[in-house]
């Protein structure tokens, strides 16, 4: 059983037969991006939260198990999210970023109960210490490093638990490349603004480090513009792997199929966003950035 489905909702019900559920899935493919409202980007990630929710629940448990890493990393963003209203003692937006959020009773409960933000995130850091050892000291990290360092800290100790838990490869790449994805952005905006190197890419080896620098020119060559502009590598990014999840799910196996539903309908969430920025953008940059 992955560790990581103790951290996420605990359904119930046996769920539906993988077939079944991706029949269902089909019919839903064009419905969710109807359903996102288009230039409202928090509406559109709630609206994104109760479908990864729908789906949670309509998986068996063979399925949850084997997914349970993936629903946890898009989890994240309302980890991140619900500490950053804890941190300012935002109620309401708290209760908002957790209504239906996939994060388990503990997790919530420790979010949203009434005390001090350090003593917040160190119950936080107790907890998830006991899944993984590189989560650290949190309310340490919160002192030295700000909220910045705590969602740093968060990510490359979920990082450590996905390697310790070997997913099936399907999994296992597809959470390889998101995690990149956030090394590579880190590593373009230490170039661009000649920034120290940040925690999360000076932690790693030297040969990762080379590695990455690598893949960063290969996407260069691609488009010169993300030198001077990560927000295009972004975008360049979240492109190749949806064309690549695409591609696999072609192949008809269920947990490629998954993958891809999952991404798109993340990415239709983060486009409605990038629709929202309208008034303060061009419309050149918003075509731009959008993917789905």
């Amino acid at each position: 059983m992955n560790r990581l489905l103790d951290l996420l909702a605990t359904v119930r019900q046996e769920g539906y037969p993988t077939d079944y559920l991706l029949a269902r899935l089909r019919a839903r493919t064009e419905g969710f991006a109807g359903r996102c409202p288009a230039g409202r980007g928090e509406e559109a990630w709630q609206e994104l939260q109760r479908e990864y929710g729908w789906l949670f629940r309509q998986m068996n448990v063979g399925l949850r198990n084997t997914l349970a890493p993936v629903f946890f990393y898009f989890e994240l963003r309302n980890l991140f999210a619900a500490l950053r209203f804890s941190a300012g003692a935002d109620r309401d937006g708290l209760s908002s970023t957790l209504s239906a959020s996939l994060l388990g009773r503990q997790l919530q409960l420790i979010l949203k109960k009434d005390q001090a933000f350090p003593a917040t995130l160190k119950e936080l850091g107790n907890v998830l210490g006991c899944y993984g050892e590189g989560f650290g000291r949190l309310d340490e990290v919160w002192r030295i490093g700000g909220l910045r360092g705590v969602e740093t800290s968060l990510l490359g100790g979920f990082m450590g638990i996905v390697q310790q838990e070997n997913p099936p490869p399907a999994v296992r790449d597809f959470l390889g490349r998101l995690f990149e994805r956030h090394n590579l952005l880190q590593l373009a905006k230490e170039q661009r603004w000649q920034l120290a190197d940040s925690p999360l890419t000076a932690d790693h080896p030297a040969l990762v480090r080379r590695r990455l620098k690598h893949a960063l020119e290969g996407f260069g060559r691609q488009d010169p513009g993300v030198a001077d502009d990560p927000t295009r590598l972004d975008t360049l990014l979240v492109r190749t792997l949806l064309r690549d999840c695409r591609r696999r799910a072609r192949s008809s196996r269920p947990l490629a199929i998954l993958l891809a539903y999952l991404y798109s309908c993340w990415l239709t969430a983060r486009d409605c966003g990038v629709r929202g920025l309208a008034p303060l953008v061009s419309e050149a940059r918003i075509e731009r950035e959008l993917v789905v």
